[in-house]
């Protein structure tokens, strides 16, 4: 009597490890951004601004990864159009075809993964409740005309994304 063998299927599910390991490296690199930005505002150092802007759009694609594995580990909708929307960002980031555009997909891909972080907490048991919020408010105060409250946006993206950062 021959055993059947199973067929190695080509697309595993990835491993949770694998999908938090991209979170935690474009949360890292969240963090490294928005404490680039807030160095430029407080000590001027305007030789940094192409930099940071290469760091945001690796960010996004690193959170776009990370996003689009746990797709392909739950199977959730919400979270590969979440995945596809940061991806666009940070294409857009670089390649930006009206400010106008390049911001809105920027802070919708940003609300979009404070809720990805919220519908988190139900996989991983840790409450993500906050960094969620603190990334939402982040978009909504950089969305405001105010230098302070985009200064305030970005203090608010470096510490949800830290405290996001420590949960994972």
């Amino acid at each position: 009597m021959a055993k059947k063998r199973r067929k190695a299927s080509i697309a595993r599910r990835p491993r949770l490890a694998a999908c938090r390991g991209g979170l935690a490296a474009g949360l890292v690199l969240a963090v490294v951004y928005a404490v680039l930005m807030m160095s430029i505002t407080v000590w001027g150092w305007r030789g940094l601004g192409q930099g940071t802007l290469v760091v945001w759009g690796v960010a996004q694609a690193v959170l776009a990864y990370g996003v689009f594995c746990l797709y392909r580990r739950q199977r959730a909708a919400r979270w590969g159009a979440v995945a596809a929307v940061l991806a666009m960002s940070a294409v857009f980031t670089f390649v930006p075809p009206s400010p106008f555009l390049g911001a809105a997909l920027q802070a919708l891909a940003l609300a979009g993964f404070s809720l990805v972080l919220y519908d988190l907490q139900k996989v991983l048991g840790v409450p993500m409740m906050l960094p969620g919020g603190l990334i939402f408010l982040s978009v909504i105060a950089s969305l405001l005309n105010s230098p302070l409250m985009a200064f305030v946006g970005l203090a608010f993206l470096a510490l949800g994304s830290a405290l996001a950062l420590t949960r994972l």
